[in-house]
């Protein structure tokens, strides 16, 4: 990291050059049900990418696994390797990962783990409780944090007016 530089700088000016380009959404407004759609296939696209060499071993125990001869047979798993994703589709997910740099980092997490990992509800807020120190948020609150997050986004991208904070008239 070069000194003086802030963490993450690079990639936000990344995503402020991307949003100036001219052929963003080919002249289009992109809509909710579009931009859950890309997220969806933007968490597809990164379960297919090749893994490191080395992240198979180190998710494993130390010891060796132990093989019983009455196991041993009959019981042969076989895993299907998915397709490895298209460069197009690494394109989008790339351009969906900087639209998530418009967010807070809270924002962020409930958004990606409901779109793109498919999470339920309680799962995140278990996860929000770990790392808010057991002050986690409920669904309805969680379900609001991804709202304002659609809305960030679709505002920045469509050139909208942002959505309101609970103003009351």
């Amino acid at each position: 990291m070069l000194s003086g530089a802030i963490p993450g700088q690079a990639l936000r000016e990344d995503a402020r050059a991307w949003m100036r380009s001219p052929k963003r959404l080919e002249n289009r407004l992109l809509t909710v049900d579009e931009l859950r759609d890309r997220l969806a296939d933007a968490g597809d696209t990164l379960r297919r990418l090749p893994k490191p060499p080395g992240l198979e071993r180190s998710l494993q125990a130390a010891w060796p696994d132990m093989l019983r001869d009455w196991l041993a047979y009959g019981d042969v798993r076989t895993r299907v390797k998915r397709a490895a994703p298209t460069p197009q589709a690494i394109t989008r997910l790339d351009e969906v990962l900087a639209w998530l740099h418009m967010l807070s980092p809270t924002q962020r997490m409930v958004l990606w783990a409901r779109e793109a990992e498919r999470m339920p509800w309680r799962r995140i807020s278990y996860c929000d409780h770990q790392t808010n120190h057991g002050k986690g948020r409920g669904q309805r609150q969680l379900q609001n944090i991804k709202g304002d997050a659609e809305a960030r986004i679709l505002s920045k991208l469509n050139g909208t007016v942002p959505r309101a904070r609970g103003l009351a008239p």
